[in-house]
């Protein structure tokens, strides 16, 4: 199953709209296939980062503030905030080749190839800012407008 799980995630990373995932939903998508107890995040964190050639995963940063202090049921409940409002925390995940989703066999339109050649670029310069704050920002920044478009277009072509 080697090949399988990292061919599945290529897949999924393909499939969805955001240009990064959260490592977290990934895992969770895994469990509903394959069953509970198949692999644990840890684990799935491991195998993705022993495929830099497919996949970037990129580390989520320390939180402005500690939560280390907050009873157990009010970090579940932030968490889970964040989560709703889409801000799911820990590791993201985003594939190193815009095209490694559509060699799996998913099929892109010519607005979608590029589209996805543009978050892939986006996520690789969010890694290569390392601790450069300004750039961080500025590529979240590039990534909202990216989003953005998509989702304009997205809409444009339901009409």
């Amino acid at each position: 199953m080697t090949g399988d799980l990292e061919a599945r995630v290529v897949e999924l990373l393909g499939r969805d709209p955001e240009p990064t995932v959260p490592l977290s939903r990934l895992h969770r998508q895994l469990l509903a296939e394959l069953g509970p107890g198949s692999i644990t995040c840890a684990e799935l964190h491991q195998r993705l980062a022993q495929r830099p050639d497919l996949f970037l995963i990129l580390e989520s940063r320390e939180p402005a503030w500690s939560t280390a202090a907050w009873p157990v049921a009010t970090r579940l409940e932030y968490q889970e905030a964040l989560r709703d409002a889409g801000l799911e925390p820990g590791p993201r995940v985003a594939l190193v080749e815009p095209g490694a989703a559509e060699a799996a066999g998913t099929p892109l339109t010519g607005t979608e190839r590029v589209l996805r050649r543009l978050s892939a670029s986006l996520a690789l310069l969010w890694a290569a800012a390392g601790d450069d704050a300004r750039t961080r920002v500025e590529m979240a920044e590039a990534t909202k407008l990216a989003l953005a478009m998509r989702r304009a277009i997205a809409h444009a072509e339901a009409r």
